[in-house]
């Protein structure tokens, strides 16, 4: 019988707000299970072994991890309940942990923990000797685009957006984006400068004040890297 094709893994990603009691329904809802209702902590987690054996699930991979852990209780929490599903005798999960550093908090706390994980850190990018990279990223989605980015990248710019990205990869990406999101607004096929200084002042406390804003001020090498993009907490409520 055709039984079509499957992915064994799951993708669940957190935010400020997570609990290990909505992660635990994220992941059996992400598998396939369809009750809508929510499912307490003390009852999801012991279900999930025998949910995701039924779909062939082996792998979890949980996204900004940092978010459930807030205090010692917290990890300690997460702690035992991964290591109840790596345990589990019928089907033993992998999971892979994505996030901020502070992800490596949960793994140097526990010496099993320790012990069995992989750990790869991104380092900041080095402008120096890493310039292409991020050439790379804004050249990808400009043609993703449609759109030409050559003299920008003859520039500074590249420089001043991973500059605002705290040297970060994926924050590189984010103000690529938006940069990009400025231009298709513009209605133009050219990307310069001027779009990511517009994206910056929607993303951030610089409105006002051209001389924070590193896609503005002559003086950008010398601001604090990074800053850049408004936590949702604080955007929610200037909007209030």
């Amino acid at each position: 019988m055709e039984m079509g094709t499957f992915l064994p893994y799951v993708s669940v990603s957190l935010d400020g707000r997570s609990s290990l009691a909505n992660l635990g329904n994220d992941i059996l809802h992400k598998a396939g299970y369809t009750a809508r209702r929510k499912i307490a902590e003390s009852d999801v987690w012991p279900m999930l072994p025998a949910e995701l054996a039924m779909r062939g699930i082996f792998v979890i991979h949980i996204d900004e991890t940092q978010h459930l852990l807030k205090s010692a209780f917290e990890r300690e929490k997460l702690d035992s309940s991964l290591k109840g599903l790596m345990n589990d005798p019928e089907w033993p999960m992998r999971f892979i942990l994505s996030g901020m550093p502070e992800t490596n908090d949960l793994l140097v706390s526990d010496e099993q923990a320790e012990r069995r994980n992989f750990s790869v850190e991104l380092p900041a990018i080095d402008m120096n000797q890493e310039r292409f990279l991020v050439e790379k990223i804004i050249r990808q989605l400009c043609k993703e685009a449609e759109f030409n980015c050559e003299a920008l990248i003859t520039s500074d710019v590249p420089e001043r957006i991973a500059h605002a990205a705290n040297y970060q990869f994926g924050r590189t990406v984010e103000i690529t984006l938006s940069g990009i999101q400025e231009c298709a607004m513009a209605a133009t096929s050219e990307l310069i400068r001027e779009h990511f200084a517009k994206a910056y002042l929607y993303h951030s406390h610089a409105r006002g004040r051209d001389d924070m804003n590193p896609f503005l001020s002559d003086g950008w090498a010398s601001l604090r890297p990074g800053y850049y993009i408004i936590e949702k907490e604080k955007m929610i409520g200037k909007a209030k």
